[in-house]
């Protein structure tokens, strides 16, 4: 993965066994295991085990890691990465529906003229000032909401293809079946364990 270290949020404890999975099969795509973030790394570090872990990614990665690819409990890898950007972040568009929603809360963003997906994205530890900052609104704000606030002013950034997180929701295409990952996130847990395990049983060779 051209020096970019892959990191799976994998804090939930309902959830250990899909990401078990999903850890294994990202290993058997890209030939290298993700640094799985689990509910005690998270209690150690006193973080939100939440969506807001990631903005800790930089206290939870080796000091010797430059570039994170930074995958949520709800991302279904599919096919490999390949190569990666050198870019200082970079994240697919968020889909219509979440985008309206977010740039009806905060007008800045409806400026910016999109939002980004942050299930899955990528960083250089040179943001890491950026993450730190982002930690003291965890009380404030949705995750999503505080990294999209905070990345308008980050020069070097990418929006990558949407199929390297493709989304379940939202999109009227159904022609997913050369997303590099898919994304099954949804509001129900319940939703989140019945898709992860369907995808289980359909993607059997891992």
């Amino acid at each position: 993965m051209n020096g970019c270290h892959p990191i799976l949020a994998a804090f939930d404890p309902d959830l250990e066994e899909h990401s078990d999975w999903i850890a294994r099969r990202f290993e058997r795509l890209n030939g290298v295991c993700p640094q799985k973030i689990t509910y005690e790394d998270a209690k150690q570090l006193n973080c939100p085990i939440d969506d807001w872990v990631a903005a800790w990614v930089w206290d939870l990665v080796p000091s010797t890691v430059d570039r994170v690819l930074y995958l949520s409990h709800v991302i279904v890898p599919v096919l490999p990465f390949g190569e990666i950007p050198t870019t200082d972040f970079g994240a697919v568009q968020s889909v219509v529906y979440h985008e309206r929603r977010m740039m009806r809360s905060y007008p800045i963003l409806d400026k910016a003229g999109m939002t980004y997906d942050t299930t899955l994205f990528l960083a250089h530890r040179r943001l890491r000032p950026m993450f730190d900052k982002m930690k003291t609104f965890h009380k404030e704000m949705k995750f999503n909401i505080a990294m999209n606030l905070a990345v308008r002013t980050v020069p070097n950034k990418e929006t990558l293809p949407r199929l390297w997180n493709w989304s379940l929701w939202g999109l009227k295409s159904t022609d997913y079946t050369s997303a590099k990952c898919l994304n099954v996130k949804a509001e129900n847990r319940a939703v989140v364990r019945s898709l992860l395990s369907a995808f289980r049983m359909v993607l059997r060779e891992c």
